[in-house]
């Protein structure tokens, strides 16, 4: 009988002190950095996530996008991953950092919209979309 007043007692602190969805507030997005490689380029293997940076440090580019319509349309897309179970490994062409208030996020992709992160790879169409805007040679 005591010990089902005290599993009670604690649940109700537990119910009042943490109140549902007060675990993990949502972080708002600051900007994201589009960095990439022209998706002509030729190397002679594959390109990992942790070579990118190195291995295209000087001739890669950058585009940091801070306006509030087009980072909230980042941070939509990015929601939309589908898990890519038959991917092993990528030839990484581009890098997308999602700069929360206090996290950043990032994930490397390809040239045909396969992405790394968390340890996982994942299509996204809307956010390869979106980085293609970016991306993209103009003219």
């Amino acid at each position: 009988m005591i010990d089902c007043f005290k599993v009670l007692i604690f649940s109700a602190v537990l119910f009042l002190c943490f109140p549902a969805g007060s675990f993990a507030q949502k972080q708002k997005l600051k900007s994201v950095k589009i960095e990439w490689e022209d998706f002509g380029t030729e190397s002679f293997v594959a390109v990992s996530c942790t070579q990118f940076n190195s291995q295209f440090k000087n001739s890669k580019q950058t585009r940091l996008v801070k306006a509030k319509a087009e980072m909230q349309a980042f941070d939509n897309s990015a929601k939309e991953f589908v898990i890519n179970e038959g991917t092993n490994s990528i030839d990484v062409r581009g890098l997308v950092t999602f700069n929360y208030s206090k996290v950043r996020v990032k994930y490397c992709f390809d040239q045909f919209g396969l992405f790394y992160g968390k340890g996982n790879y994942f299509t996204d169409k809307k956010l390869m979309a979106l980085i293609l805007k970016y991306v993209a040679p103009k003219g």
